[in-house]
């Protein structure tokens, strides 16, 4: 029966063997063969089975897997160690590792949170686009050294490599933020707009149609369909005020409540504009946005009053789903 407690520590050793590798991979720029970072992945799968099987007591399985494991490692290590990736992308590679690791904890975000909070405040003092790369890193350093946030996020990063640092960590942020309904993001979109190169037009001019939503944040996709079937009932109501609109119409509309019938997937029982709603809700169900507008579109008088505060909400939601590939 192998011993547990040794087995425990082969378990660790390799994990962080394994990581180390990891973060050369990242920061190779390149230089390392993509098949080395599948085949680190296929180690990182067979180490959390390793643990698995620690704890239930399969020792024999264990044993051979763990020697089989340890081989591999020590082959990939010697190739990567005979590329000399440079002592700098080393450390940029381990940073990239430890933010990985913040963006997958709750404490983690926090972190990341506070440190894009502190480099707003930063540049809100600062004109960055004033101040050469040299410069802007000297700031940077300097803030690092006085906000204990900045500091445990870019502890590890090179003083050349901080403004790089620095976009990566606006970038999580504001990622993070659009992911949640009605997030602010003031403090994300300060820190891009400062860093961006103005030669960046498409992520700029997504950041200036952005700013006016930074207070109360957008929609995400599915809250902005929660919110238009919310709103189905209220443009409908509209739809049917004033004198030009029919008893037939009114009863119709009452009548599509109580019953729909949909052929081809479009409604064939009720209004124009209770078609025109329906069909804008399936391509909300598809995430297909334009498309809803498209629909929407073709509302007159009352009902397209109602709808179009959700227009409104509804072309931010696009512009953020936009950054977000942009900041891929």
């Amino acid at each position: 029966q192998p011993n547990g407690a040794a087995d425990q520590t082969r378990i660790l050793e390799l994990e962080q063997k394994i990581a180390r590798l990891e973060s050369k991979q990242a920061a190779s720029g390149g230089i390392l063969p993509e098949n080395i970072g599948r085949q680190l992945t296929q180690m990182q799968d067979q180490i959390i089975l390793a643990a698995e099987k620690l704890q239930d007591g399969s020792g024999g399985f264990l044993q051979n897997g763990l020697d089989e494991l340890q081989t591999r490692v020590g082959f990939l290590e010697d190739a990567v160690d005979g590329l000399n990736v440079p002592i700098q992308k080393q450390q940029m590679g381990a940073w990239l590792v430890q933010l990985q690791n913040l963006k997958n904890s709750g404490e983690g975000r926090a972190k990341i949170k506070a440190a894009v909070q502190d480099l707003s405040s930063v540049f809100s003092d600062v004109d960055s686009q004033a101040l050469d790369s040299d410069r802007l890193d000297g700031v940077l350093d300097g803030a690092r050294a006085q906000s204990s946030a900045l500091g445990e996020t870019l502890n590890e990063v090179p003083v050349q490599d901080l403004k790089a640092a620095a976009m990566l960590l606006a970038m999580t942020q504001f990622r993070s933020s659009l992911n949640r309904d009605n997030q602010p993001f003031n403090d994300d979109l300060i820190v891009l707009k400062s860093l961006v190169s103005e030669d960046n037009i498409e992520l700029q001019d997504a950041l200036e149609k952005l700013a006016p939503h930074a207070r109360n944040g957008v929609l995400t996709p599915s809250g902005l369909t929660g919110e238009f079937k919310t709103l189905s009932g209220e443009i409908v109501v509209a739809s049917l005020q004033g004198d030009d609109v029919s008893v037939t119409e009114r009863t119709t509309a009452r009548i599509n409540k109580l019953f729909q019938i949909e052929k081809d997937g479009e409604l064939i029982t009720g209004t124009p504009t209770q078609a025109t709603l329906k069909s804008a809700e399936n391509k909300l169900e598809s995430n297909d946005i334009s498309g809803a507008l498209l629909d929407l579109g073709k509302l007159e008088g009352p009902a397209a009053a109602a709808i179009r505060p959700w227009i409104a909400k509804a072309k931010a939601t696009m512009v953020a789903q936009r950054m977000k590939i942009i900041l891929k």
